[in-house]
């Protein structure tokens, strides 16, 4: 297993335990053979200084620049929040498990979850968190 700063492939997985879930090695892959994004670099050098927020942003950019190559609509349009959200959504968490988890209110998940929803052409979770694997950023069915 590599640490941070260390060469090797990184697959970052968080299950109901903690947080965003990825399409497996698909996604691990892109973001180790994408060297004009420096995505890993960049997530690498923030999390080595501690700055564990500033790395989960740049991971969720990374998810929607991958998301934007398979073309999967609505997805390229969300924001990096709105990404989180929905991908904690798909992980089975409830909004106020979302809330906790981000520190904000249960009101503020919710409308990120609305906001996502219409950009994404979605009406329920479960079409969500689908529409979030056919994009590679969650392994269907998983939790």
């Amino acid at each position: 297993m590599s640490r941070v700063g260390q060469p090797g492939p990184a697959v970052v997985r968080r299950g109901r335990a903690g947080g965003m879930m990825h399409g497996g090695l698909e996604f691990g892959t892109w973001l180790l053979e994408t060297g004009d994004g420096g995505w890993l670099e960049a997530i690498a050098a923030l999390a080595a200084t501690g700055d564990t927020e500033g790395a989960r942003r740049q991971l969720t950019r990374a998810h929607r620049a991958f998301a934007a190559e398979r073309d999967v609509p609505g997805i390229a349009a969300l924001t990096p929040r709105e990404t989180e959200v929905v991908t904690l959504l798909a992980d089975g968490l409830t909004n106020r498990e979302i809330a906790a988890r981000l520190f904000v209110a249960p009101g503020t998940v919710s409308i990120h979850v609305g906001r996502a929803y219409a950009k994404l052409g979605v009406s329920r979770r479960a079409a969500a968190a689908a529409r979030l694997a056919e994009a590679g950023l969650v392994r269907a069915g998983a939790r």
